[in-house]
Formats: structure tokens, sequence, C-alpha cells
């Protein structure tokens, strides 16, 4: 039987929840609905040991947004043990 962790590393190992805003605007505006103080985008950044020279705005805004689609998928959590379990 599998279980939602064993879920989410099927989804994670294909790049399910791997989200790329490509475009400066569409970027820009990505980044000014969700993180404007950037706070949120610069930490992933860190987590993932980019280097100050390697960011811009299409890589954190398509960092914020794969977390985001992740933490989408785990608020279902309940809802998919249920699935399973049934």
């Amino acid at each position: 039987m599998q279980t939602f962790d064993d879920l989410y590393s099927i989804l994670n190992d294909t790049d399910f929840f791997t989200v790329d805003i490509i475009y400066y605007f569409r970027a820009m505006e990505f980044l000014k609905e969700h993180d404007p103080s950037l706070c949120e985008s610069l930490e992933l950044a860190s987590e993932y040991d980019y280097r100050p020279n390697q960011l811009n705005s299409e890589l954190l805004a398509s960092l914020l947004a794969s977390e985001m689609h992740k933490e989408n998928f785990y608020s279902l959590e309940q809802q998919i043990n249920e699935q399973l379990i049934n």
C-alpha cells in the first residue's frame, strides 16, 4: 500500500512540483503579489545554496511558485490519506 510520503516522493522525483516562471515581467508580477519583500524567495534560494550572482527574478519566482505548489499538495494530505486507505 502506498502512503502519502510515497506519493510525494514519486511526484517529486518526476519534477511535478517544479514550476518555471519565465520572462522578467511575469516573474516580477508574481513576486510583487506573493513576496514583495523577497524574504521568502531569498530564503528558499539560500536553502538551495544559490549564490547571489546566480539570482534573478525568474529564479526567485520559480523557487517560490514551486514551494507554494508543494505546500498546496501538503494541504491535501488528509484527503489523500483517506483515499489511499479506502
